[in-house]
């Protein structure tokens, strides 16, 4: 069993958009799960792959299986994940090695902002 240095600390979100009394719509960020996680590196030439397929640029973050993980495999777009104070869209969450030990999630970054 492989054991990996959980270190960085994320959070899965939902936004929703609210309107205020005087009719200005603001987006407001709930916090649904907090956990620690690892994030993986990709190679030069996998983001060279993942850049020129989808223009943007993903980060892969392991996470350890429980039941809120185990859901986000259907549903990702109900979540997003913040990480360092950066909202990123969930692309898919998928059960590492079909194990139930641990969970990838991969995010896209916005390379524009």
């Amino acid at each position: 069993m492989a054991n990996f240095r959980m270190d960085d600390r994320i959070e899965f979100v939902t936004c929703t958009t609210v309107e205020d009394e005087d009719g200005i719509k603001k987006e407001e960020v709930e916090v649904a799960y907090t956990c620690w996680a690892n994030r993986l590196n990709m190679s030069n030439s996998e983001f060279t792959k993942s850049y020129t397929t989808f223009n943007k640029y993903l980060i892969s973050f392991r996470v350890r299986y429980c039941k809120f993980t185990k859901s986000l495999e259907f549903n990702t777009k109900n979540y997003k994940v913040r990480y360092k104070n950066q909202i990123l869209n969930i692309i898919s969450a998928l059960d590492y090695k079909n194990a139930h030990k641990y969970v990838d999630v991969k995010v896209e970054v916005s390379l524009w902002i």
